[in-house]
């Protein structure tokens, strides 16, 4: 809690600081102040210089993607889409929560994708943004809220069922628990407790509300041809 609350007294702080540079850099703008408010979200087209959201976060993502290469390089698909190392995919996943894959290719991308979110996660903590560690940050899933709520709940958990049985998608839970034909019951009703937390977009945005200890990805072990799913992002392990 003490930790928490010097994070939170320091994004106030910095806050602060920022808002009155914004402050002072729009009113000194030769244009006016809303020159200079422009000027700080993208280029200044009256070339008068000074850094701006646009252009940093151009900068910011390219030195992230730089530090994730290693994974982009070895699972990005090929040929159109058609092709695409699953296997090795899948065992990244498993490596970057601490599995033991014996996997070289794996485990170097990984690595490289941990990197990354740990870059992005202490610029954030340096910039005063009060930000915790999330698991789900390792492999996000996207879900789409609206588009969810246009299919009924019965309807959705028969379909998510059926592509359980066939294998082509799996649900993996901290708690420990997998499906199996022997326990359906408890998969259909993780299947309601999702559905409500995707439909009531209890998250930010496309992230779906979807917490830290449930999450259902396709099975990039099985049949890739079968693993066509409506619902959810199949490039998303």
């Amino acid at each position: 809690m003490a930790e928490s609350a010097k994070r939170k007294k320091l994004s106030i702080a910095k806050t602060a600081i920022a808002l009155r540079s914004v402050e002072d850099r729009a009113a000194a703008h030769s244009k006016g102040p809303i020159a200079g408010y422009m000027s700080m979200l993208v280029r200044d087209i009256h070339d008068e210089g000074g850094m701006n959201v646009e252009s940093q976060s151009e900068v910011i993502l390219g030195s992230l993607l730089r530090e994730a290469g290693a994974f982009i390089d070895k699972f990005q698909t090929r040929a159109a889409g058609l092709v695409q190392n699953h296997v090795s995919t899948r065992n990244a996943v498993l490596e970057m929560r601490g599995k033991d894959t014996g996997d070289a290719a794996a485990k170097e991308a990984a690595g490289a994708m941990s990197a990354a979110i740990e870059k992005a996660f202490n610029r954030a903590r340096a910039a005063g943004i009060p930000v915790d560690r999330l698991d789900d940050w390792m492999t996000p899933q996207f879900w789409d809220s609206g588009r969810l709520r246009k299919f009924d709940k019965s309807e959705w958990i028969r379909d998510i069922q059926a592509e359980l049985d066939k294998g082509t998608i799996e649900i993996d839970s901290r708690a420990g628990f997998e499906f199996s034909a022997a326990n359906r019951l408890e998969a259909e009703t993780l299947l309601n407790d999702i559905y409500d937390k995707i439909t009531l977009n209890k998250g930010r945005g496309k992230t779906g509300g979807l917490k830290n200890y449930q999450r259902l990805f396709p099975n990039s072990l099985a049949n890739p041809s079968q693993a066509g799913m409506s619902y959810t992002n199949p490039t998303s392990p």
